[in-house]
């Protein structure tokens, strides 16, 4: 995979952010290696940018004069912090839920209990026997996370402890070849037993056999889960992101304690 800055040839551009441009949703697209910006469609007017600060400021200038202000911004956290006054009010002017971006092609190697992971496809009668515990786990444990008011929609990678309990939970999201995991969370009873870097470990070498890469998010504040992904050997650089909109975030930090 390219480095961070390598624009349209990041991993986070090829892998998250090209399959979403289609000819009928992308009003303005720039794909280079020193600068990639895309103005599309989904759901809202979305902005993406990201590549060498410098360049896709010069490109961004050109968006504001000629498009409409996009309803939510997605840019590399190097690219905002290059932005002018102008730039962030028209492309923010609220900037938050800085995160940072993670992909995996490679299986991992194998931890304790990775091998009791288990993949319930979305709406399967088998997830449907254990959804409300599962969900349970999730609300206990990552209440911020999108997965909570998306559950029904996803993929979930369960781990079962010999007495049918269930430890950890994480969903999934197909996307073409690759597959963007959400939501990971240990019961509370069941922390600091390695039950989450058995799921993380056991979910992505699972995926592998099927998807082209796994790919996830963590909030840049979340030192502890950062050390963890070291810990498991996922050692690609993260893309450091952040999200602009119109409305103030709230403070997800507060709110995980």
């Amino acid at each position: 995979m390219k480095p961070a800055s390598a624009g349209a040839n990041s991993a986070f551009w090829q892998l998250s952010i090209a399959p979403s441009l289609t000819s009928r949703n992308t009003l303005y697209v720039v794909e280079r290696s020193d600068a990639a910006v895309a103005l599309y469609r989904q759901d809202s007017l979305q902005l993406a940018a990201c590549g060498d600060p410098q360049q896709v400021s010069t490109v961004l200038a050109e968006v504001r004069e000629n498009f409409a202000r996009p309803d939510r911004s997605l840019l590399h956290q190097p690219v905002w912090a290059e932005l002018a006054a102008l730039e962030r009010a028209h492309f923010g002017p609220e900037w938050g839920f800085a995160w940072d971006y993670y992909w995996i092609t490679e299986p991992l190697p194998a931890i304790p209990n990775a091998e009791l992971v288990e993949f319930f496809p979305a709406g399967s009668v088998q997830l449907q026997e254990i959804a409300d515990e599962v969900y349970q786990v999730l609300v206990a444990s990552n209440p911020i996370s999108d997965s909570v008011a998306n559950f029904a929609k996803l993929d979930w990678f369960v781990l079962r402890l010999s007495d049918g309990a269930v430890a950890t939970v994480l969903g999934a999201e197909p996307r073409g070849r690759e597959l963007f995991l959400h939501g990971l969370g240990t019961a509370p009873q069941y922390r600091g037993q390695g039950y989450g870097g058995a799921i993380m470990v056991g979910a992505i070498n699972l995926a592998l056999a099927s998807y082209h890469s796994v790919q996830f998010g963590v909030w840049n504040w979340n030192h502890s889960a950062k050390r963890l992904y070291r810990r498991l050997g996922i050692t690609n650089p993260a893309d450091e992101l952040i999200v602009g909109r119109r409305e103030p975030f709230p403070d997800l930090q507060a709110l995980a304690v």
